[in-house]
């Protein structure tokens, strides 16, 4: 568990697959407050049928990450 914690802090985001849910996926990234703490997250998540895996980095990943960017812009960071 600390290496995916460790893992989830140097990407910026975490995926998980089959983790909480079998048959489940998420994409979740950090947003941070002005203060540089981290504020909220930003997920998106469903059965394994909704992604394509195939495009879970080069897809999904980006667009979670840049949300949360945008999000965390507006809010100060």
């Amino acid at each position: 568990m600390t290496a995916r914690i460790g893992e989830a802090a140097a990407t910026g985001h975490v995926v998980s697959r089959g983790v909480m849910e079998p048959g489940g996926s998420s994409i979740a990234a950090p947003v941070f407050g002005r203060d540089g703490k981290v504020a909220a997250a930003i997920d998106i998540a469903g059965p394994d049928s909704a992604f394509d895996r195939a495009e879970m980095d080069s897809r999904y990943v980006p667009e979670v990450c840049a949300a949360a960017g945008r999000i965390s812009a507006r809010l100060g960071y």
